[in-house]
């Protein structure tokens, strides 16, 4: 049960990172395409469904993780096993800034959020 849990959270992460991904290819082609395509691949996750199944993933995936991580006899870890755990609790630093600046804005501060508007602020 545990493994199908952490299997299909994952897999909505992937899809979320794919779509989102995919999206910023977009942007080789134009921006006005980037923007047409953000319809499609990011603002399905915009809703309230979309959020609650993305959050609920995160957490999902998140808590399995680390569930798994406590449930170990000792810390003794394999290279891959270490670099999995290393990078998997670097992800929540490394996109906070991201997420702040993004999601948050839109939702307490409504901004519009535009790719013209992130690029500038890049």
């Amino acid at each position: 049960m545990i493994h199908q849990v952490r299997i299909y959270s994952g897999l909505v992460l992937l899809v979320f990172v794919i779509g989102h991904l995919s999206n910023h290819m977009l942007g080789v082609i134009s921006l006005g395409v980037m923007e047409a395509g953000r319809i499609v691949t990011i603002e399905p996750w915009r809703t309230i469904p979309g959020t609650i199944i993305l959050l609920t993933a995160v957490l999902l995936h998140a808590g399995v993780g680390l569930t798994s991580l406590y449930k170990r006899h000792n810390l003794k870890l394999r290279g891959w096993e270490a670099t999995q755990l290393i990078l998997g609790l670097l992800i929540p630093f490394m996109l906070a800034g991201h997420v702040i600046g993004t999601r948050f804005m839109v939702e307490l501060f409504a901004v519009k959020q535009s790719y013209s508007l992130e690029l500038l602020a890049l």
